[in-house]
C-alpha cells in the first residue's frame, strides 16, 4: 500500500516498483510481478536490484540458467557490494563446476556480510571443492559459531571428512571416516522430520560403515605383520 501511494506521486519511482515486485511474488502473483519488473527496467535499466530480481525469475524457469547468471553478473557490475547477488551467482558457479570463480564471489560476500552463516557454509563448500581442507573446516566451524544448529554445516563437514580422508591434516583415514559419521548423524538429528526419506546422508553412512570396517581390518593386519 505504501508503494502504491508513492507511485501515485511518481509512477516512475523505482524503489516503489521494486517493493511491488517483491510483494507480488510473495502473494504468488508472478505475472503481475514480471510485468512490474519489466516496467521498472524500462524506467531505469541501471538499478542493480532489478537485475537481481530478474535473475531470480529466470533461475526459476527451465533452460534460463545462463540468462539468470548473466543477470546476477550485471547486478554485481552495477553494485560490487551486492552480497546477495554474489551469493546467488556463486551458488550457480559452484554447481556448474567453476569452483575458483564461485570461491571468489563467496569470499567477497564474506567480506561484505561476515556474520551471515549461509555465506560461511557456501565458503566451506567452495573450499572443499578446491581441496583446501583446512579452510573448508574453518568456514563450516565459523558458520556453526554464528548459528549453533545448522544442519547444512554438519552435512558439509561430513562430506569434507569423507572426501579428504587420508589427506586431511592431522587425521588418519579411520579418524576422518569416524568424524564424517558423527557429522552426518548430527545433520540427520538436526533435520528431524524435515529429512527426506531418500536423503543422501543415509547412503553416505552405509558407505562409511563399510569403509571403517575395511580400514580397521587393514590396521589389524598391519599391526599383526609388525609383530
Amino acid at each position: 500500500m505504501a508503494a502504491r501511494r508513492a507511485l501515485k506521486c511518481d509512477e516512475r519511482f523505482v524503489p516503489a516498483l521494486i517493493a511491488l515486485v517483491k510483494a507480488s511474488r510473495v502473494q504468488g502473483r508472478d505475472e503481475l510481478a514480471d510485468s512490474i519488473l519489466e516496467q521498472a527496467m524500462e524506467v531505469d535499466p541501471d538499478v542493480a536490484e532489478l537485475h537481481f530480481l530478474r535473475g531470480e525469475k529466470l533461475e526459476a524457469e527451465p533452460g534460463q540458467l545462463r540468462e539468470a547468471m548473466a543477470a546476477y553478473e550485471r547486478a554485481i557490475q552495477l553494485r560490487p557490494s551486492y552480497a546477495e547477488a554474489r551469493m546467488a551467482l556463486g551458488i550457480q558457479l559452484l554447481a556448474g563446476g567453476n569452483y575458483p570463480a564461485a570461491l571468489s564471489h563467496f569470499q567477497a560476500a564474506e567480506r561484505l556480510v561476515p556474520t551471515l552463516p549461509a555465506i560461511h557454509v557456501n565458503l566451506g563448500d567452495a573450499y572443499r571443492a578446491t581441496q583446501e581442507w583446512t579452510e573448508a573446516q574453518r568456514a563450516y566451524r565459523r558458520a556453526l559459531a554464528l548459528q549453533s544448529k545448522l544442519p547444512e554445516a554438519h552435512y558439509g563437514l561430513g562430506l569434507l571428512f569423507l572426501t579428504a580422508a587420508g589427506d586431511f591434516p592431522g587425521l588418519d583415514e579411520l579418524s576422518a571416516y569416524e568424524k564424517a559419521v558423527n557429522e552426518f548423524k548430527t545433520y540427520r538429528g538436526e533435520m528431524g522430520p524435515r529429512l527426506a526419506k531418500d536423503d543422501q546422508s543415509e547412503e553416505y553412512l552405509r558407505d562409511l560403515d563399510r569403509m571403517i570396517k575395511r580400514a580397521r581390518r587393514r590396521i589389524e593386519r598391519e599391526q599383526g605383520g609388525a609383530t
